[in-house]
């Protein structure tokens, strides 16, 4: 598994944290520029959760959140993560989300563990960040959908 400078592997994906902050659109559009087929981050288990915890507690030194990739981009509590993967595994914190009145339909990893989600408003700026599949893996599903590569 290769990932670019910079990244980190957690199970069979790239990370990279980054500390300028954005709000969860500009965030998610930074993810997509930086690297081919980057978004925000989804988290699919508890594992991963708890890697990344650990990861972004390495990093990141502000006393405020990081953004992942969870929205409700409709306002209906259709919670959806930006690269379209399947909403498998949930790691809301007590009371989350909550009261949808608030206008908050961004996902956050909530200091001082960032090991429990809370919703915020997406024009808020926080750090965030981006997940991506290894070069290696992207080739080869690439590959195998065209017959070739990229």
């Amino acid at each position: 598994m290769s990932c670019p400078r910079g990244w980190f592997s957690i199970h069979d994906s790239c990370y990279r944290y980054f500390q300028k902050e954005k709000t969860w659109m500009e965030a998610e559009a930074h993810c997509q520029h930086h690297c081919h087929g980057a978004h925000l981050a989804s988290i699919h288990s508890p594992g991963e959760n708890m890697m990344l915890a650990h990861y972004i507690k390495r990093y990141h030194k502000k006393n405020s959140p990081v953004w992942i990739g969870l929205s409700d981009p409709e306002h209906d509590r259709d919670w959806r993560w930006s690269d379209n993967s399947l909403l498998s595994f949930t790691a809301w914190d007590n009371g989350q989300p909550d009261c949808p009145s608030k206008n908050e339909h961004c996902v956050v990893l909530e200091r001082p563990g960032f090991q429990k989600w809370h919703d915020y408003p997406c024009d808020w700026r926080f750090s965030f960040v981006c997940k991506h599949k290894p070069y290696g893996r992207q080739l080869a599903w690439t590959r195998g959908l065209t017959g070739h590569g990229l």
